[in-house]
């Protein structure tokens, strides 16, 4: 993977429909044009999502579910690596809400289409699950008590994507719904950035 949009462009360019949903509409948009400039053989749909805020995901997942009836493939792509602490609306710690819970929202909401379709579930981890934690500390993992650390906090929500991938496929190989987490290696996503405040946030739809 060697850009932001890499990913939609491929699902796009093998014929699948796909819904980018995305934080940014100014973005979005820009990834929707580039997509569909190297020849998109698929329809490619923008969506707006802020994997931060629950009540942002309902919203998405009711109108996805309203528009399809299966999932082929959901890629959980959403991160903010670094920042200093920020909450969401719900008090919990930013780099968590996104990485970790707002995915955990998502995937639930959409499973009945992911089970229709017997699909797959992609959680993009990082390396950085063993790298840069000490333990995953199920007490405080909102940094409630403790002193926030930005990178104990990555490596927090990036294991919890591996523990999230395990306990799918435990549960759900029997429904036919697969779950994989992967390790991108180095991108250009603008998500290096992020110690200074910047944030990415996008996950991936796709029906063939």
């Amino acid at each position: 993977m060697h850009g932001p949009w890499m990913g939609y462009r491929a699902f796009a360019r093998a014929g699948y429909t796909v819904v980018m949903a995305c934080r940014s509409k100014e973005r979005g948009d820009a990834a929707l044009r580039s997509v569909r400039e190297l020849g998109a053989k698929g329809e490619v749909h923008l969506e707006l999502l802020d994997l931060a805020e629950p009540a942002s995901i309902h919203a998405f997942a009711a109108r996805v579910t309203s528009k399809y009836d299966k999932l082929d493939i959901l890629i959980n792509n959403a991160a903010t690596m670094g920042t200093p602490e920020t909450r969401n609306s719900q008090g919990w710690e930013t780099q968590f809400a996104i990485g970790h819970l707002g995915h955990f929202i998502l995937t639930s909401r959409l499973f009945g289409l992911l089970k229709a379709a017997r699909g797959r579930i992609v959680n993009v981890s990082s390396l950085n699950a063993f790298d840069l934690i000490h333990g995953l500390d199920l007490t405080d993992l909102l940094f409630k008590t403790q002193k926030y650390d930005p990178f104990v906090a990555y490596g927090r929500t990036k294991r919890a994507n591996l523990l999230f991938t395990h306990e799918l496929n435990a549960r759900f190989a029997s429904d036919g719904v697969s779950a994989t987490a992967a390790h991108p290696g180095g991108t250009l996503t603008g998500l290096l950035p992020e110690a200074e405040g910047y944030r990415k946030g996008g996950c991936c739809l796709a029906w063939r």
